[in-house]
């Protein structure tokens, strides 16, 4: 073989073992990767709507149910027994109304994520 043909073996099987370490590299799992943490803590999760709320989400995506208000008169009015980002009357937030089958429920950050716990 010819000077120049070794070369050339050598520039493309040193190609090849790139290539199979760039693999491994992209499938490895100590890479950092984009976090889907919604939450740290249970505050971090707020009901997704004002009233009667099934779902919980991150309290930046929640409701501005208490938001700065005008007057009381704008304050989001629930239907008895109903509350959701605006709590009951001691300010606890929670999910559902009282007449609902299933109870009232709260929101948690469970495994990073915002999520509805019935009781």
């Amino acid at each position: 073989m010819k000077k120049g043909q070794i070369a050339i073996f050598i520039i493309i099987g040193l190609f090849f073992v790139g290539a199979l370490v760039f693999f491994v590299w992209l499938k490895s799992e100590n890479r950092i990767a984009v976090s889907d943490r919604e939450c740290t803590v249970d505050s971090d999760c707020v009901p997704d709507v004002c009233c009667d709320a099934k779902l919980c989400v991150p309290i930046n995506e929640g409701p501005d149910c208490l938001g700065e208000r005008i007057s009381q008169e704008d304050d989001v009015k629930c239907p008895p027994g109903c509350a959701g980002y605006l709590g009951d009357a001691t300010g606890k937030k929670f999910l559902g109304c009282s007449n609902d089958p299933r109870g009232t429920g709260s929101c948690r950050c469970i495994n990073e994520k915002c999520t509805p716990v019935w009781q």
